[in-house]
């Protein structure tokens, strides 16, 4: 007798539950081989037709065996059959978790950014991926000073929760930084969550957003979780072109540029003064925002300043900023300063993402700016990241020159480098990691094709002793990977 004659057989007026019975068929047709892994099981209305009872007892019934991990439903597939082995592994294993939770597609950029962060403290691994602040040069006496100061001076006030916006003395000392209002400015936790609240307030999934190519990984995996059309950009030493996204903003109906105005990430490149004043005219034209991420601004360390793109057009230019790079990125401290109405939409995002950023640690960052004693500590850390840039500039001319080009930018903490023959970027990245050295590659930092074989280097945080090594360990990586390349070439498989 089939299961489903079975089912036909239910009683209502036995001991147990008719929910349980239709439980029992199911999992006696999956024990007998009857019904096989992956097989699908009828609809839940069906099954309440055969046995003759309400659809929601049916659905109760499907419900129960999902928890006991025997099926599995899809969206717009129905529910299916699970493997028994892994059924009878999953009362002890984690494993069972990859079977319930909603599917996950990682991209190159949220696949890079793993494994950088893990790679920054593997030992033996010279950490050209990550962005971080040198670990050496952090004032930790500074923190503990300010950080016992606001305690002392407000107790247990200083651990009460706080402002969306953020608390009023720090707010007030960014604004200075700035020469802005203080309603003006909201402090998040870090740029990347300004990235993030900044994204989810402007844009809806499908609508076309400009970005860079390349730029900051963390931009594109922003804009990809809120579902945004993503337009690449190129990017020269000017900064972003701006005739191909007037031509963009033609045919597309833009919502937002994504840029980097003042040091580019990965390129170190500023944006033009006459390049900015035809941004600015542009998003007035075609009525887009621009979200400018100022995270490397302050770490110039040669050349003059450039312009603040949003003392052009506060109306149109949202501007992120952040103490990660220059006093610690564990402290998690940034701001978005906007006008109009965009701090308190912000702020609704903010609410539903963390309340607000650590009261203690806005206190202090509050007491720290106001000393003084962050003019002088900047400097410190300007010296720190071009010291840094001289030993990667120096290894690459060593090592690389004859296979590869270079940035050489005037501040913060990266170069991009590009090779003079493409090869595989995922290949490469392998090929690095097994001699010992981390980087981004281009498929990373660019949301379409990237331009030939690029990557990102980055100086900051790795020990200066370690650069000359890294750097070495890399032309072995090109190499190995060009001579792989080159022998595919000469005896291609059949």
């Amino acid at each position: 007798m089939s299961y489903i004659e079975r089912l036909n057989d239910i009683s209502r007026g036995g001991d147990r539950s008719v929910t349980q019975q239709i439980i029992d068929v199911i999992t006696a047709a999956i024990a007998d081989g009857e019904l096989r892994p992956g097989d699908r099981l009828p609809a839940t209305r069906e099954i309440a037709d055969i046995v003759g009872v309400n659809h929601l007892t049916a659905v109760r019934a499907y419900r129960r065996m999902r928890e006991q991990g025997q099926v599995s439903a899809r969206v717009g597939a129905g529910t299916f059959v699970r493997d028994p082995r892994v059924v009878d592994a999953a009362a002890d294993e984690p494993g069972w978790q990859r079977f319930v939770l909603p599917p996950a597609a990682p991209s190159d950029h949220s696949r890079a950014t793993s494994r950088a962060h893990d790679q920054a403290v593997s030992p033996g691994v010279v950490p050209f991926a990550v962005g971080y602040p040198p670990t050496r040069a952090l004032p930790a006496e500074l923190w503990a000073r300010h950080t016992a100061d606001a305690l002392a001076e407000l107790g247990p006030e200083a651990l009460q929760y706080g402002p969306i916006e953020g608390v009023p003395a720090l707010r007030e000392q960014i604004a200075a930084m700035h020469g802005e209002a203080a309603e003006d400015v909201m402090v998040v936790n870090g740029a990347m969550q300004g990235l993030s609240l900044a994204a989810r307030a402007l844009i809806r999934p499908g609508e076309a957003v400009a970005v860079e190519s390349p730029t900051f990984m963390g931009t594109i995996e922003v804009l990809r979780q809120v579902g945004a059309r993503i337009v690449p950009i190129p990017v020269d030493d000017e900064g972003i072109d701006v005739d191909e996204l007037a031509r963009v903003a033609v045919r597309e109906d833009l919502r937002a540029a994504f840029i980097q105005s003042r040091l580019q990430n990965p390129t170190g490149a500023d944006l033009s003064p006459a390049r900015c004043a035809r941004l600015v005219e542009l998003a007035r034209r075609h009525a887009f925002f621009i979200v400018d991420d100022e995270v490397w601004a302050e770490l110039r360390f040669e050349g003059e300043e450039a312009p603040c793109l949003r003392d052009q057009d506060p109306a149109h230019v949202i501007t992120l900023g952040s103490l990660s790079k220059t006093l610690g990125g564990g402290l998690r401290l940034g701001w978005i300063r906007a006008s109009g109405g965009m701090v308190e939409r912000l702020a609704l995002a903010k609410h539903s993402d963390d309340l607000h950023s650590p009261t203690l640690t806005q206190h202090a960052a509050a007491r720290l700016l106001a000393a003084g004693d962050y003019g002088p500590h900047l400097e410190r850390m300007r010296e720190e990241y071009q010291r840094g840039r001289e030993l990667m500039l120096d290894a690459l001319e060593r090592h690389l020159a004859p296979m590869a080009s270079w940035t050489t930018p005037a501040g913060g903490s990266c170069v991009l480098v590009t090779l003079d023959a493409e090869v595989d970027d995922r290949a490469l990245v392998a090929e690095a990691e097994r001699a010992g050295v981390s980087l981004v590659p281009g498929s990373a930092l660019c949301a379409g094709p990237a331009p030939g074989t690029i990557m990102r280097l980055a100086y900051g945080y790795v020990e200066p002793d370690a650069i000359e090594l890294g750097v070495r360990r890399l032309a072995q990586a090109v190499r190995a990977v060009r001579a792989e390349r080159r022998a595919r070439q000469a005896f291609p498989l059949s």
